[in-house]
């Protein structure tokens, strides 16, 4: 018996569509990465993509003190990649998601290396300074810049 071209795309496409259809069924077929709070073990784990709550629950900062150290009103999530477009770059420097890193590190007393350009907003200062004491924060209060304007 020879099988001609016709019968050969039929009888591929087929046996795609029937593994994807198994996996589906046998719920192995995954579209999108989980994300766990277990995940987070460290300040280089935080991701953009991820929303302030995980990092919360993984790094054991109440989630309360991330949103007044980003200034975040009037939301009930939101995720680090958003930090950058709602602050980006403001005076000589940049806050965004290695921003929400550096806090963490600080907060949780990790190590963590940002980058040169990386700033926090003096918002985050505040939370740090009641749990640190400013004396651990004076070599690095050259990080904390004052952003006008209030995020909603």
């Amino acid at each position: 018996m020879r099988l001609r071209t016709p019968v050969i795309a039929v009888l591929v496409t087929g046996v795609f569509l029937l593994g994807i259809a198994g996996s589906i069924l046998f719920n192995l077929w995954k579209t999108t990465g989980a994300k766990e709070a277990s995940a987070i073990t460290s300040p280089s784990a935080i991701k953009g993509s991820m929303p302030f709550s995980l990092v919360s629950q993984g790094m054991g900062i109440p989630l309360q003190d991330l949103f007044i150290a980003f200034d975040i009103k009037g939301k009930m999530d939101i995720l680090c990649k958003e930090v950058e477009s709602l602050y980006g770059f403001v005076n000589g420097g940049e806050i965004g998601t290695d921003s929400v890193r550096l806090f963490a590190a600080l907060y949780t007393g990790q190590p963590h290396t940002p980058a040169s350009s990386t700033r926090l907003p003096q918002q985050a200062f505040d939370v740090l300074k009641k749990k640190l004491g400013a004396e651990k924060l004076e070599p690095i209060k050259s990080l904390f810049i004052s952003v006008s304007g209030k995020i909603n």
